[in-house]
This record gives structure tokens, C-alpha cells and sequence, in this order.
């Protein structure tokens, strides 16, 4: 994504979260935070207006590895011996910040920003503070600011989203005595420095809480031998019910020593890992359907709700999937709706009641595409999915398929400028494929469209896509059944560049050899239908060489975790040497590049399960495929 374009949204999703209506939770705003480079985290965090000193951490403020199920977690603490002793201690979901004590005395907080570097805050804290020195000793404490669920009632009759957000809003005014005038308070959950005889984190927190530092209940203190499942679900309960919301509980290796000596990936320590409540269901009531029209033609329901706040995020829509669970759900303008995040991403229909207040308007499937008007019919005779039929036989009739089909051209190619709202405005003036877009870059107009600005951006990101894979170009099409992995497989066998051998060999591909008799047949009806876009696309754009003596040439690699560059980077490296990258690890899969190989995730153990069936699958950390990817490309290859 594009520098601009990731500050844009962030910045508008600090607005959002400051008028106490946040557009993305928690994981989806350091998602994006963790794309820019880190001396523009800090303008971007802060907002364009904020002035304040700012603070580097040292150390930094990492986030945590995070754990959505009790197996997850029983398999981290699997890592440790059984006497390793463990603390389980709530995970306060408020604003995360450091005190700083120096021989005893305070003398600042700063936010956690991007982990590196924070915003000066002191002026504010001070007055939350009960006491404002320690007998004397150098101390970091890691906390942070929340407020009781008592004291954000008042704030929540006036429409305010959750307690996090009413912090971050009194944070931003000017008056020193904001927090403290609400009833904010600081409770600490790490330490740095102090006395000797803080052996342990949870010393240390009994420590300051000795000398007026409320710091968060250890909820539990065993050991990683003693932990089980019917423990740890019994403390996210008790979580649930603190006295401030939380999001989950932490457990951490209680010994100081041993938890800095584990150290730490590029994200997080790791001696320590935050156990995440259940995806919770909230109810609302349905306001009204709208349909979306999918690059394939599917056509999708999506149900509009009053917004209701779940996770720290505002949902105001979600998806019922396909046209069977519409029918088998039966909804009514002012249905109760049961809604569910989902990996605390894609909020969707978990169940649905009658109207609230009664009989009302039932809602109905559509006769026709909404967007274009053409008929609509059943996918397959398990009518489950419904898709227009003017969508499936031509993209660019249909405005609304046509747009997601440039979305998809332009994250498949990396062309950041291409968002929906730029989409449909191509599509209205007629370029509704990528040989379009390529053709309006070659006459240099995109300036006829759009303001001198976007028309420069579009401009630059196609001009500097004029040579492409050809599983690159057969992916960006987004065919039906021609998925990352098939792309890759079908351009490895088509060993010419030249455009009109290309289109000869892809007619003639043996499909069914491939991927079997009914995936053939819809590979084959999806190519005829957009061979013409490829070979206007062909005219625009050189093919690159597949280069069969390549190093990875023929390999299968599969990733899991967060590496220090992007997913994508990843990908595109091992695709530009010969290698194929797939989605999940089966008896296909070479080579498996995990961000921390001890992180017993489901990728690692089927690899694992496979290396053990005799299966020859190499297991490689981050330094390890660097190496690898190195040693056949040039040194500059993953920058």
C-alpha cells in the first residue's frame, strides 16, 4: 500500500476514534501502523495538529503475540519447563502508556505510540497519579490509562463508543486536569528497574502498589506445569467481570531475568502472550439489505444495522454470505440480528430474530442485478449463491462487478491508487478491465478523471508495471477458479513470453490433467471469457522470463506469522525466482518460512506431522529464507 494512502487511512481512523465512533479495532489500526516506515509512525499516530514533545522508548513498548484459543495458549506455555513460573494477568484494554520515576520521582509519561516513540503526556498523568515517587528508584512502569465502568456510564448515555475512547478524546484537550476530572486511572502490568528485591513482575507489582501505584490484579501465580484450559477460561471470565473492560488476559513468565533473556521477535516479547476473549455477539436491530456484486458475478447480501460497538469497533453492517442463509434467516426491516466478528476482522449474521415491536416489512430476493438490472439465477442447482448472468458473460456490463474487478487487478498488481472509490469513477468513464487502465496510463489521461494529484499517483504506480509475471497478469484477471496457486501452476508451463505463443499455449493448456474434470470445466469457461482482456493487456505490458534454472525454481513455499516485511514482499520474492507459494501446507509444500519456528502454529505442526511421515519439508525462520532468497536474487530483493 502506498505511503499516502496508509496515512489517509489512519488518520482518519484517529478522527474516528477521537469523536468516540472507531472504524477499526485494535489489531487492523497496528496492522497498518506496522506498514509505514518508522520515522512517519509518529506524525501519523499523533494526528497532523499535535505538537507535543515526544519520547523514545528505551526499551521499547512492544505489542503482544496474541492467542484467540485456549489450545494456542496451552501450546505456548507448552514451550516453557513445567517449573517455569507463569503470572495470568488481565488485559486492560484502555491506552497504553509509560511512567517514568527517576531516583524516585516522576518525572514524565509518554503513550506508547508505535512502540519507539511516544507522546508527552505528563502534564496530564500527574494529576491521576495518587503518589508521584518511589523510595528512591530508577523505575520504567508500563500501564495504562482506563476508566471504570462506573465512570464511563455518564459517557456512554451521551452516545460515547467505550471507555478506551473517552481516554484517548480527554487526552487530546488541553485541560491538565481532563483525565483526573473523569476518574481516569493508571494500573501498571510491567516494570523495568527498581530494587533488587524485585525479583519477579509479580514482586514488582506488589512493590508499587505498597507505594500508591495501582497496578493490575495478578489473577493467577503457578507455574506453566500447572495451567489448564478450565484455568485460563475461568480467568477470562473473571476478566470479563473486572471492574474496567478488558480484552482478554495476559500470561507471562513471572521471573524478570528469564523474561528478558527469552527476548523478543520484531513485534513482540517473547516471554509473554495475551490470550483474547471469544469474538463476542452483539444485538442490534437490521435497518435494511443492500446487494453487492462480486468481480464473479456473485451476488452477496449485506445487512445494515444500527451501530452497535463490539471489540472496540462500531459495526454498522455485516455479511449473511450467500442468498440461501438470506432465505433461511428470512429477515424484516427491524429484525433483532445477532452479529459476530470473525477473527475480529469480518463482522457477520450469527442468528436473527423476529422485528422488534413487531410484524414488519419482509425483505425479499432480488429478481433482478441491482447494479445493472440484468437477470439474476442460482449458481448451481444447491442454490445456495446467486450471480447475475450479465456479470458472468461480461464483466464490464455490470458497473458494480466491473469496479470490484479493478479492486482486485490493483491489489493482485500492487497499484495502491485503485480503491473503490477511484474504481467507479474508471468505470463510469468506461475502463472497466485492467487493459483499460493500462491504456489510459500509455495516453497519459488520467488526468481527464481525476484531480492533478491522483492522476500523477495512478499514473507513476502503472508506468512502473510494465513488466509482469504472467501468473502475476492471469491472478489480477481474477478468474473463477483461478486462484494464486493455480495462476502460478499454469504460467510455470507456459514457457514463452511471446504474447501470441502465450495465448496459443494457454487455449491448449491440459486443465483437466492439472486440477481434475469439474475444476477444469469452469477454468476453461473463465478463460474464454476474458482471453480478449489479456491479449489487449499483453499489448501493454513485457512478460517476464520464467527462468527454469532458477534456485527456487519448482519449489512450494507456504508462510506463517508476521515477518519483519510484508506477507506480499515475501511472496513476490520466491514467485520472481520460480517458486510457487500456496495457502496451507499439504504433501506439495517444500518449504514452510515461520516468523518464530517455536510458535507451534497449524502450519508448523502439519509440517512437522509431514517431516515425521518421511516428507522432505524445511522448516525455515526469517534469517533462514533471507539467506535462501540471497543466495539466487540480488542482494536488494527483499527491501
Amino acid at each position: 500500500m502506498q505511503l499516502k494512502t496508509l496515512e489517509t487511512l489512519i488518520l482518519e481512523a484517529n478522527r474516528a476514534y477521537l469523536q468516540g465512533s472507531p472504524t477499526l479495532s485494535d489489531e487492523e489500526y497496528d496492522g497498518l501502523l506496522e506498514q509505514l516506515p518508522e520515522h512517519h509512525r509518529l506524525r501519523v499516530y499523533l494526528g497532523e495538529a499535535s505538537q507535543r514533545p515526544t519520547y523514545k522508548h528505551h526499551p521499547k513498548m512492544l505489542s503482544l503475540s496474541k492467542a484467540k484459543t485456549l489450545d494456542q495458549a496451552m501450546v505456548w506455555a507448552s514451550k516453557w519447563t513445567p517449573e517455569t513460573a507463569l503470572i495470568v494477568l488481565p488485559k486492560l484494554d484502555g491506552v497504553a502508556c509509560r511512567l517514568i520515576f527517576y531516583s524516585g520521582i516522576f518525572v514524565g509519561a509518554y503513550t506508547r505510540g508505535d512502540g519507539e516513540f511516544g507522546e508527552d503526556i505528563s502534564s496530564k498523568v500527574v494529576h491521576v497519579l495518587a503518589r508521584s515517587h518511589l523510595a528512591g528508584h530508577h523505575v520504567l512502569v508500563d500501564g495504562e490509562l482506563v476508566l471504570s465502568k462506573d465512570k464511563f456510564s455518564p459517557f456512554k448515555k451521551q452516545g460515547a463508543a467505550s471507555a478506551r475512547s473517552v481516554v484517548v478524546g480527554l487526552l487530546s484537550r488541553d485541560d491538565s486536569y481532563a483525565l483526573a476530572d473523569a476518574g481516569v486511572q493508571f494500573l501498571g502490568y510491567a516494570v523495568h528497574g527498581g530494587p533488587t528485591s524485585w525479583s519477579t513482575t509479580s514482586q514488582a507489582l506488589a512493590g508499587l502498589e505498597a507505594q500508591g501505584v495501582p497496578t493490575a490484579l495478578v489473577m493467577h501465580h503457578g507455574t506453566a506445569g500447572s495451567l489448564t484450559p478450565g484455568l485460563l477460561e475461568s480467568a477470562r471470565q473473571s476478566a470479563k467481570n473486572s471492574f474496567v473492560d478488558t480484552d482478554g488476559i495476559v500470561l507471562r513468565m513471572d521471573d524478570r531475568l528469564a523474561f528478558g533473556e527469552q527476548g523478543a521477535t520484531e513485534h513482540a516479547p517473547k516471554g509473554a502472550l495475551a490470550l483474547k476473549h471469544d469474538n463476542e455477539v452483539v444485538t442490534t436491530t437490521l435497518s435494511h439489505v443492500e446487494w453487492q456484486i462480486g468481480r464473479s458475478g456473485t451476488v452477496t447480501p449485506v445487512v445494515y444495522v444500527e451501530p452497535v460497538t463490539t471489540e472496540g469497533a462500531t459495526l454498522r453492517k455485516a455479511t449473511l454470505h450467500n442468498a440461501a442463509q438470506f432465505l433461511a434467516f428470512s429477515p424484516s426491516i427491524g429484525s433483532e440480528v445477532q452479529i459476530k466478528r470473525s477473527g475480529g476482522v469480518i463482522p457477520f449474521v450469527v442468528s436473527m430474530g423476529p422485528p422488534v415491536g413487531g410484524p414488519s416489512q419482509c425483505l425479499e430476493l432480488p429478481q433482478v442485478c441491482p447494479s445493472c438490472g440484468g437477470r439474476v439465477e442460482y449458481a448451481s442447482e444447491t442454490q445456495i449463491d446467486l450471480v447475475c448472468v450479465t456479470a458472468r458473460q461480461d464483466r464490464g456490463s455490470c458497473p458494480q462487478a466491473a469496479c470490484s474487478g479493478l479492486c482486485h487487478f490493483a491489489k493482485v498488481l500492487g497499484i495502491d491508487g485503485i480503491g473503490p472509490e477511484i474504481a467507479e469513477t474508471l468505470v463510469e468513464a468506461g475502463a472497466t478491465t485492467g487493459a483499460d487502465v493500462f491504456s489510459i496510463a500509455a495516453k497519459a489521461m488520467f488526468g481527464e478523471f481525476f484531480t492533478s494529484g491522483i492522476s500523477r499517483q495512478l499514473q507513476q504506480q502503472v508506468e512502473a508495471k510494465t513488466t509482469l509475471a504472467l501468473a502475476e497478469l492471469l491472478e489480477s484477471l481474477g478468474m473463477e477458479m483461478w486462484g494464486k496457486v493455480a495462476c502460478q501452476t499454469v504460467a510455470r508451463n507456459i514457457p514463452s513470453s511471446v504474447p501470441v505463443e502465450v495465448l496459443s499455449q494457454l487455449d491448449g493448456f491440459d486443465f483437466q490433467s492439472a486440477f481434475g474434470p469439474v475444476v477444469a470445466q469452469k477454468m476453461r469457461a473463465s478463460w474464454a471469457v476474458h482471453r480478449a482482456t489479456l491479449q489487449k493487456l499483453l499489448r501493454r505490458v513485457q512478460l517476464r522470463p520464467i527462468d527454469a534454472t532458477a534456485g527456487l525454481f519448482g519449489k512450494v513455499f507456504v508462510f506463517t506469522g508476521e515477518l519483519s516485511i510484508s506477507r506480499t514482499q515475501a511472496e513476490r520474492a520466491v514467485v520472481s525466482l520460480g517458486a510457487t507459494v500456496a495457502t496451507s501446507v499439504s504433501k506439495r509444500t517444500t518449504s514452510l518460512v515461520c516468523a518464530d519456528v517455536g510458535e507451534q502454529s497449524t502450519k508448523t505442526k502439519k509440517a512437522l506431522a509431514l517431516q515425521a511421515g518421511g516428507h522432505s519439508i524445511e522448516i525455515l525462520n526469517e534469517a533462514q529464507f533471507r539467506q535462501l532468497v540471497c543466495q539466487s536474487a540480488p542482494p536488494d530483493s527483499l527491501d
